[in-house]
């Protein structure tokens, strides 16, 4: 196969870009949100390396990154802030639910499965054992790959929590949030896309006094918000309104804040900001109310959305910023989906003190490219039945020319970076 050369990479662009009749009413990306995206992704890792680190030395919180889950509830923010920009309009008009439901499988499913199968390999190369030593049979382990991949959350103590660590997705645990990502994408396409903004001013009001409630008052028992990964308790309703308000605050950010994208440094202000949040430490207290989670309510209800606007509203101005945003768009979801990877060879599954990472972290560029080539592989899987989906006789044949210009343009030896962005930003709108 010959090499690809920037003028096969342009014509490619082209190809894609006639092709993209298929998506045609794509909208222009947010390039700093993707880029803040995909510094949260990285921050969110770093803290579960640490909070590893912390347990395995008998720590009740970490000390560094503190509040790093909190990324999460910022994922949340952004996804309805670009939900809500991208599809408010064409589900109003020609937009059907179950083309906006193709759709977001096409973007999440992949690093699902992707995230299933590794969790399978990291656990059976560390022993195939649970939290306690207790051996698991591979069956067990095949039929909780199964239900990771279908979305089917287990409860604490069932056969399929094979690592017996209550989560509800063992083999992948951060499946969880996007658990409750496909929660809020049927309810938007069902229900909330269909309310007028006054309507959705008061969801916004109602869920926040609700997560207000349940935070401050310490239901989860744990004084803090990390919550949402596991059936036990109230760790289901803490999940869901967890994903709620940001989410439906987002939709909200989308539908009033009008970007003037004139502001400047705005990608570096935000990953500062976030970074600034992450690190206050744990503040003790629960009386009268829950401290902690006082200080996790303003980050979400407050900065989180003024840096969301503050993004929204900026552009990059020099190529360094520029390439970041695009490197750390890239690496985002594939990062968070299928980061069972990075705790796993970190973190043992047992308790004892955690195994060293075997890969030092300058190799972390490798691991991205690999991130993006198995990601590309699955992806191009999925866009296979869209580009043969009947459509006018041009669209059709230009879609499959497309189709096959993509599949030499990821193979491992031609796999090129450029041509992923542009293709990406293209097909996979939010």
């Amino acid at each position: 196969m010959r090499p690809i050369t920037e003028d096969t990479i342009c014509l490619m662009s082209q190809t894609a870009l006639r092709a993209s009749s298929v998506f045609a009413d794509s909208k222009p990306h947010y390039e700093i949100l993707d880029g803040l995206r995909g510094t949260a992704a990285l921050l969110v890792v770093a803290y579960h390396i640490f909070e590893g680190l912390a347990f395995a030395a008998g720590a009740d919180t970490i000390t560094f990154l503190n509040h790093g889950y909190l990324a999460v509830d910022f994922f949340f923010i952004l996804s309805g802030f670009v939900i809500g920009y991208a599809y408010d309009d064409r589900l109003a008009s020609s937009m059907t639910t179950g083309q906006f439901i193709k759709r977001r499988l096409i973007r999440l499913h992949p690093m699902i499965v992707m995230g299933g199968l590794i969790g399978v390999v990291a656990f059976l190369v560390q022993g195939g054992v649970k939290w306690d030593g207790t051996p698991v049979a591979i069956s067990l382990v095949m039929l909780a790959l199964l239900c990771d991949i279908f979305m089917i959350p287990a409860t604490p103590g069932s056969r399929i929590d094979v690592r017996g660590n209550g989560e509800m997705f063992s083999l992948n645990g951060p499946s969880w949030s996007l658990f409750f990502e496909y929660i809020g994408n049927l309810l938007y396409v069902l229900f909330i896309h269909r309310i007028s903004t006054k309507a959705l001013k008061w969801l916004v009001v109602l869920t926040g006094i609700a997560l207000a409630v349940f935070c401050l008052f310490d239901f989860s028992g744990y004084g803090m918000l990390s919550v949402g990964w596991t059936l036990d308790g109230n760790n289901f309703i803490g999940g869901f309104l967890r994903m709620l308000f940001p989410y439906c605050l987002g939709m909200l950010l989308a539908r009033k804040y009008k970007p003037n994208r004139k502001s400047r440094g705005a990608f570096w202000i935000g990953s500062a900001l976030l970074l600034a949040m992450f690190l206050v430490p744990y503040i003790p207290g629960k009386s009268p109310i829950c401290w902690n989670a006082a200080y996790e309510l303003l980050c979400i209800m407050a900065i989180f959305p003024i840096i969301v606007c503050i993004a929204a509203s900026g552009h990059t101005t020099d190529q360094l910023s520029k390439r970041v945003c695009y490197w750390l768009g890239d690496l985002s979801y594939p990062l968070y989906a299928i980061r069972i990877f990075v705790d796993s060879i970190h973190n043992a599954p047992h308790r004892r003190p955690p195994r060293r990472c075997p890969l030092p972290l300058c190799h972390s560029c490798a691991i991205e490219r690999t991130y993006k080539l198995l990601g590309s592989r699955i992806l191009s899987l999925f866009l296979k039945p869209l580009t043969e989906s009947p459509a006018n006789s041009s669209t059709q044949g230009n879609a499959r020319e497309t189709f096959r210009t993509i599949l030499g343009a990821i193979s491992p030896q031609n796999y090129s970076r450029t041509f992923h962005r542009r293709y990406s930003r293209i097909v996979l709108v939010a």
